[in-house]
């Protein structure tokens, strides 16, 4: 059985916002600037198993979890909001996959 974990951060990354009704001769503003952030956190388990005949088992698992000031859903990747951007949080969970070889001796 093994154990691993995962992490990235990311600091001073560039995010692109659009501000809106900040002068009536524009009407809209693009800022860019380096106030992103992102960290990345996972928990990644396996089990692998020689059973009997040439048998092998294997069996994975893995959480992970994703927070990010910096995210968006428009087509251009920008920000429309006037305001600093929410914090974002994504948690994916894998399933536990399973698999099994089998292998002739020679």
């Amino acid at each position: 059985m093994s154990a691993t974990y995962v992490g990235a951060i990311g600091r001073d990354l560039l995010r692109a916002t659009n501000l809106f009704n900040v002068n009536p001769d524009f009407l809209s503003v693009g800022v860019t600037d380096n106030s992103a952030t992102s960290d990345y956190h996972a928990l990644q388990l396996t089990f692998q198993r020689r059973l009997s005949r040439g048998l092998q088992g294997l069996a994975s698992y893995s959480f992970s979890h994703s927070i990010d000031i910096a995210s968006s859903d428009t087509a251009a990747g920008t920000s429309t909001h006037q305001a600093r951007l929410p914090i974002r949080k994504l948690t994916v969970e894998i399933p536990i996959l399973t698999s099994g070889i089998h292998s002739q001796p020679a």
